[in-house]
């Protein structure tokens, strides 16, 4: 475990003109990695940009998946299986699912104080989803993205505003409102999955967590052993995510509507807007959402605070057997590195390096590889059928399904998910506490251990009483670092 300390290959990747990070050529665990098929498949003379947009009904666009062995519900397939019952995304109520028991929450959870204050007179109820994005060019044939979603306080949803067409739409209002739901679902699942997903938690996140933690810290120090489980292959994953999901020509470029310059103004954007590193269980939370969560109704604040508390309980314990680990100069080399990452975010990390900051920082990375990349990251759930949701919307007025070429794309996508991670479970009997490692790291380890599956326990127990299915939660489910 007293592996040499040396300096990390890297290479330099611009996400945007004005936002540049670097990515380690070394896996850890997996040793180089080579990008160049990667960038191939980028190449515009074989792969040009085509967009085609053909109509389907959900059972013929499974019976495609099925040829091409990436279809998400049949065994021996190349995509992941959904641990989530979804027998409709069409209706209203489906519509209280996916932002009050689905990605959507990450956003119901951030809802500002007041925001929702004047649309209360209107009688559009006390929750408010806004993504005024339409102004973000769309390629020949599609509709902008942009909505802004109502809900009341039973989390029905009443009303939806179409930003491109300046119109507010309400159930009952015939196709308008079924093409205004699809116009919702489809901006939340884009932009969350190259914002929240991409950017924050695999490229802000993840990858500065493990290129840091590689920089300055030698690979016997706690905090290097504390994050190693948890940047298992982040290195293969960032690389490939680097190359594929990101720059012109990519998956995510093609199966969504974006123009790129628009796709580029979502991660320039997304690095203001970040906010990652806030310790989740300490963040600020209107008093509409927090007396939601009080009501048992919005578990994803109240076992996301309870998942972040058992992180930070396990940092906590692991850093108390550090003598003085706030004046260790790599500990603060390694702080300061992260803090100083952060810069131009909306949430910064604090300047100075105590032990209660530096608890928080290491839980909050712990909290968004595992927890927040489970929510953020279930792709699978909204593209296993067109009438799902999706990535682009056409500007057909009688479309209310994503198009067979988006779909199978996002097939694809959803298919490399599923490369096999290790549980967050697993017991890592050849890491902790072995080859000549401290002994109690093993203890604090299995400690840990025990209060995830409790945790677990309470989350299982809750879901079975609750109206609506939420397993996300769940830390049973986790894996122990970012797939892609």
């Amino acid at each position: 475990w007293r592996k040499p300390f040396f300096g990390a290959e890297r290479r330099k990747f611009d996400i945007t003109k004005t936002v540049e990070i670097d990515l380690l050529k070394n896996d850890d665990f997996f040793g180089p990695i080579e990008a160049t098929l990667y960038k191939i498949l980028r190449v515009d003379i074989g792969f040009p940009l085509l967009d085609k947009i053909v109509k389907v009904d959900d059972k013929t666009a499974l019976s495609v998946a099925r040829d091409l062995k990436i279809s998400p519900r049949d065994a021996g397939q190349a995509s992941p299986t959904p641990y989530h019952t979804w027998d409709e995304m069409t209706s209203d109520f489906a519509m209280t699912r996916i932002f009050f028991y689905g990605i959507g929450a990450t956003w119901i959870a951030t809802q500002p104080a007041g925001a929702a204050d004047k649309y209360k007179a209107e009688g559009l109820g006390p929750f408010v989803v806004d993504m005024p994005v339409a102004d973000l060019a769309v390629r020949k044939n599609f509709r902008p993205y942009g909505f802004r979603a109502h809900f009341d306080a039973d989390q029905k949803i009443t009303a939806i505003y179409d930003y491109a067409k300046k119109t507010l739409l309400k159930p009952g209002d015939g196709q308008p409102w079924e093409r205004a739901k699809q116009l919702a679902k489809v901006t939340t699942l884009t932009v969350i999955t190259a914002r929240e997903h991409l950017l924050w938690t695999h490229l802000l996140c993840s990858n500065s967590m493990t290129q840091v933690k590689t920089d300055v810290l030698p690979p016997s120090h706690p905090i290097r052993r504390l994050l190693t489980v948890f940047s298992f292959r982040t290195n293969f994953v960032n690389n490939f995510a680097s190359e594929t999901l990101i720059p012109k020509l990519s998956m995510v470029h093609r199966m969504t509507a974006f123009k790129f310059s628009s796709l580029q103004k979502v991660f320039s954007e997304g690095v203001k807007t970040c906010n990652v590193y806030e310790p989740f269980a300490k963040r600020a939370v209107c008093d509409e959402v927090k007396q939601l969560a009080e009501q048992g109704k919005f578990p994803y604040l109240t076992e996301g605070s309870a998942w972040f508390n058992v992180c930070h309980d396990f940092v906590e314990e692991w850093l108390s057997n550090v003598p003085d680990v706030d004046k260790d100069p790599l500990a603060i080399g390694f702080y300061e590195e992260m803090a100083k990452q952060s810069k131009g975010h909306a949430y910064e990390i604090p300047e100075e390096c105590t032990k209660a900051n530096l608890t928080d920082l290491c839980a909050q990375i712990i909290f968004t590889v595992t927890a927040y990349h489970e929510i953020v990251g279930t792709v699978v759930d909204y593209t296993e059928k067109p009438s799902h949701g999706g990535f682009r919307v056409s500007s057909d007025e009688d479309a209310t399904t994503t198009d067979l070429q988006s779909y199978l794309i996002a097939g694809v996508l959803t298919a490399s998910t599923a490369i096999r991670m290790p549980s967050l479970t697993g017991k890592f009997v050849n890491f902790f506490g072995a080859g000549g490692a401290p002994a109690w790291e093993r203890k604090v380890w299995d400690n840990f251990q025990a209060n995830l599956k409790k945790q677990s326990k309470v989350v299982q127990a809750a879901d079975k009483k609750r109206p609506i299915e939420f397993k996300t939660m769940d830390p049973g489910r986790f894996e122990c670092a970012v797939s892609v």
